[in-house]
């Protein structure tokens, strides 16, 4: 992964497009298996969020004349991603909803910040991962936003599952536990790479959402099957429930 200069070597532009292929399919595949509903659109969205990144880094990196534009794209895709998190896992616990609207309320202000202040100033492709260039304040602004829905989604849904648990609900506990795996599965090797390379500050967009691909496959065949069941288990719930009243 790393020579004596201590450069990455596994984002290469043919790996971003190969990922990007392999989040969009999945996306399809759980769209055509799972149908678009309220309830399946955010892990469909987060799949397809994930993928726009990887098409407009491997854009930056192809026609380096359309960068801008492709680096505001995929800065736009990654910006909802924790808003994504904070939805899917409130999913199956309807009292921590109230935390949903802030997380889009954030990401909004984010996005906003980004285009009227024309916070991104360049997107160069290094050959191994896209480095980009943010006025300082923005870039803390988006680090403290990034990192701290991040962390509001790790707290909610260990809560979450050390609550499931307490209760005996064996579903919930592992759509918990699936997601926290998820969420370590990238913020931990970035953390790795951000200790081990020093050109690496720039690209730790690039470098996240390249792990992130790890999240995809967990989201793809463990969280949504998980959370699938446990929404049939409400539904089945309420259904009883509105035939024992009647």
């Amino acid at each position: 992964m790393f020579n004596g200069r201590s450069k990455l070597f596994c984002f290469t532009p043919q790996v971003m497009l190969i990922t990007f292929t392999i989040e969009f399919t999945l996306a399809l595949v759980a769209f055509v298996r799972y149908k678009l509903s309220q309830k399946t659109i955010i892990c469909i969205l987060t799949l397809v969020g994930l993928g726009i990144f990887q098409l407009a880094e491997y854009r930056i990196c192809l026609a380096p004349g359309s960068g801008m534009f492709w680096a505001y794209v995929g800065f736009v895709a990654i910006s909802l991603l924790p808003a994504f998190g904070l939805d899917f896992i409130t999913l199956a616990d309807h009292d921590r909803k109230r935390w949903v609207p802030v997380g889009y309320a954030l990401s909004a202000g984010v996005i906003f910040y980004m285009f009227y202040f024309s916070a991104i100033k360049a997107a160069v492709c290094g050959g191994n991962y896209v480095i980009f260039s943010m006025n300082h304040g923005f870039y803390t602004e988006f680090a403290l936003y990034y990192l701290g829905l991040l962390c509001l989604g790790l707290v909610l849904a260990l809560r979450d599952m050390m609550r499931a648990r307490k209760f005996g609900d064996r579903i919930k506990v592992q759509l918990y536990f699936w997601i926290l795996v998820g969420y370590f599965s990238f913020l931990l090797p970035t953390g790795i790479i951000y200790l081990l390379s020093s050109q690496s500050f720039m690209g730790t967009a690039s470098v996240m959402c390249g792990f992130a691909i790890v999240f995809s496959f967990i989201l793809f065949f463990k969280i949504i099957p998980i959370l699938m069941i446990v929404l049939s288990h409400h539904a089945h719930y309420r259904h009883t429930r509105k035939s024992a009243l009647v």
